[in-house]
């Protein structure tokens, strides 16, 4: 097909896929931070609420309605420690499940 066509093979390249590092902090109940913006936002997008089974407001402050979201996401994992702390391990399986 690609000889009838006139097109040309593209060689495969050997060069590693580029890698990209992305450093998230650690968030935890209290804290006022862009990133718990992007917690909001991915927990909304995910589903989880807050205890009144609302949307939590991407407000970037780390309050009870956060909290609450971030356990039942910990806890639904069954992967994950249950502490409401936002780190390493919470933002994968976070971007993971995008």
């Amino acid at each position: 097909v690609v000889k009838r066509a006139g097109l040309k093979k593209k060689a495969v390249s050997s060069k590693p896929a580029i890698k990209v590092t992305v450093s998230l902090p650690v968030l935890t109940k209290g804290m006022k931070h862009d990133s718990v913006k992007t917690l909001q936002m991915l927990l909304n997008g995910r589903g989880f609420e807050d205890a009144q089974e609302k949307p939590l407001a991407v407000d970037g402050s780390f309050g009870p309605a956060t909290l609450y979201a971030l356990k039942t996401f910990q806890d639904s994992t069954r992967k994950l420690e249950v502490d409401g702390v936002c780190g390493e391990e919470t933002w994968k399986a976070l971007l993971n499940a995008i």
